[in-house]
């Protein structure tokens, strides 16, 4: 793999994976901050705690997976551009379902969250507890997988366009 390759799939990764994971936990550090900087400047004290689990408990994951599907669509449809092919239309198809049902247990989980699980409680508990949480994860890494191989099979292609 050439260093330009390796920068290109450094580049994928830190905006895909990085960033559309881990930002809405960034917010939530964020607003523990200001929340913390408004407690000691009022000296009301609050009971504020950051749940870094929240923001993906009832199947956010699939907002992020929705997104790298689209922008996997996009590389296919710029691919399919240059060089039609059954093999690109078949990994749109693809692509497209595993958006569709990213976005069916994202709505799920916004329209009927599971009910917050008594604490204490173990990651095997929570991880048995919140099902749409456990199908973002499986459908979010089934997203990542298939945009990562659109992004592998449509870079030579467009490659070769720009010469």
């Amino acid at each position: 793999m050439s260093s330009e390759h390796l920068q290109d799939w450094v580049a994928w990764i830190a905006l895909n994976v990085l960033i559309g994971v881990f930002t809405p936990m960034a917010g939530m550090g964020l607003m523990s901050v200001q929340n913390k900087a408004t407690a000691n400047s009022t000296k009301n004290k609050s009971n504020f705690v950051v749940d870094y689990f929240l923001p993906y408990r009832d199947g956010q994951l699939g907002y992020v997976a929705m997104a790298w599907c689209a922008a996997a669509v996009v590389e296919l449809v710029r691919a399919l551009i240059v060089k039609s092919g059954l093999g690109l239309t078949a990994w749109a198809l693809v692509i497209l379902l595993v958006a569709i049902v990213n976005a069916w247990v994202a709505a799920l989980g916004a329209s009927a969250p599971t009910a917050e699980l008594a604490k204490p409680h173990t990651r095997a508990e929570a991880w048995r507890h919140y099902p749409n949480f456990r199908y973002s994860v499986y459908w979010t890494i089934a997203a990542l997988i298939g945009s990562g191989v659109i992004h592998y099979i449509t870079m030579p292609i467009l490659e070769a366009k720009h010469g």
